[in-house]
């Protein structure tokens, strides 16, 4: 889960260094309904600020995880575990439209991919951190 975290992290710093390869598969997209129903305007991108704190929140998420693993007794990397839990089941669970297992919009390429990956991975890492909590 620690190396999930660092590489996902990795990712989104190039693309906040200004990479290109593959963001266009990480972004939500409109289907033709909804992209005729706004007018032909895109959902926008996340400004690359937000994209530079996720990918420091995931290098933390890693750090936390491996404190946790070195020093079982420690209770604080538990409880910040808990909270990247809930982040991340948050985000499989989806926002009912473009992300995760309640996104009505199924059809584009980004969809397909979340479907396949993203959202299993947060899935998983979900259940990593609520293990740690447990343990």
């Amino acid at each position: 889960a620690a190396l999930t975290g660092l590489v996902i992290a990795g990712v989104h710093v190039y693309w906040t260094l200004g990479g290109m390869r593959g963001i266009e598969d990480a972004l939500p997209h409109l289907d033709e309904r909804e992209l005729a129903a706004r007018g032909g305007k895109p959902l926008p991108r996340p400004p690359k600020p937000l994209v530079a704190l996720v990918a420091a929140a995931l290098a933390s998420f890693a750090g936390i995880l491996l404190c946790a693993a070195w020093f079982p007794d420690a209770r604080w990397p538990v409880w910040l575990l808990a909270c990247g839990g809930v982040v991340f089941g948050l985000r499989s669970v989806g926002d009912g439209k473009y992300v995760g297992l309640t996104k009505t919009i199924r059809s584009t390429r980004f969809a397909r991919l979340d479907d396949r990956y993203y959202t299993p991975i947060s899935v998983l890492l979900t259940m990593g951190c609520v293990s740690a909590w447990l343990i």
